[in-house]
C-alpha cells in the first residue's frame, strides 16, 4: 500500500504539472499533446515488463507504473478543467490588479482542485490496479503475490482472501476521498 500511496502522489504531481502545461504552453500543447493523447489510449500496465528490465527488480518500476497508468489521466483532466474555468474571474481578479501569484491562488488552485479531487477518485483505482498487477508479476511480498501464489499451489482461500482485502482497502480509500471531496466543496450550491 505505501507503493500505490506513492505512486498516486507521484502521479497526481507529475499529472497536474502536465496538465498545466498543456494549457500555458501552446509549443508544448502543440508537440506533446498527441503523444499524450496517444499514450492515454495504450494499456499502460504492459510496460511494467520493460520498467523491470530498465530499472530492476524492486519498488523503482512498480512505482513508475502506476506512475505511467496515472500520469496521461490527471493531465488531461486538469487540461479539462483550465478549459471549463469561466475566464470572468481571471479577467475581473486582473483588472483589480493581482499579480500571476494571485490568479494563481485565488482562482485557478480552487478550481483546479475540485478537477483534481474527482480526478483522483478515478485514478486512485488505476493506481490501485497497477500496483496489484505490478505485485502479481515481480513480487516476493503483497496482495497481488498472495494472489499468485494462491493460483499456483491451487489454494482457493488465499486467493479469495486477498482480493477481499483488496476489494476492502479500495473501498476504504474510496470512502475516505468521497469525504475529502465533500468537505472541500460543501460550499458550492446545491444543484
Amino acid at each position: 500500500t505505501r507503493l500505490i500511496l506513492l505512486g498516486f502522489l507521484v502521479g497526481i504531481a507529475i499529472g497536474t504539472a502536465l496538465g498545466c502545461l498543456l494549457h500555458f504552453s501552446r509549443f508544448f500543447r502543440d508537440v506533446f499533446g498527441p503523444y499524450l493523447t496517444f499514450f492515454n489510449a495504450c494499456p499502460r500496465i504492459i510496460l511494467y515488463p520493460f520498467l523491470v528490465v530498465w530499472l530492476g527488480f524492486g519498488v523503482t518500476p512498480k512505482v513508475a507504473t502506476i506512475v505511467l497508468v496515472m500520469v496521461p489521466t490527471v493531465a488531461i483532466s486538469i487540461a479539462a478543467g483550465f478549459k471549463d474555468m469561466d475566464n470572468d474571474y481571471v479577467s475581473n481578479i486582473r483588472a483589480m490588479g493581482a499579480s500571476r501569484f494571485a490568479v494563481a491562488q485565488n482562482v485557478y488552485a480552487p478550481s483546479l482542485g475540485l478537477w483534481l479531487l474527482a480526478t483522483s477518485r478515478v485514478t486512485f483505482g488505476f493506481a490501485f490496479q497497477a500496483g496489484v498487477v505490478a505485485e502479481i508479476l515481480g513480487s516476493r511480498n503483497g496482495l497481488g503475490f498472495l494472489i499468485l501464489e494462491g493460483q499456483t499451489r491451487f489454494k482457493v482461500n488465499i486467493m479469495f482472501a486477498s482480493m477481499v482485502i483488496l476489494v476492502l482497502l479500495a473501498l476504504a480509500v474510496d470512502f475516505v476521498l468521497s469525504l475529502v471531496e465533500r468537505r472541500v466543496t460543501r460550499w458550492m450550491p446545491i444543484r
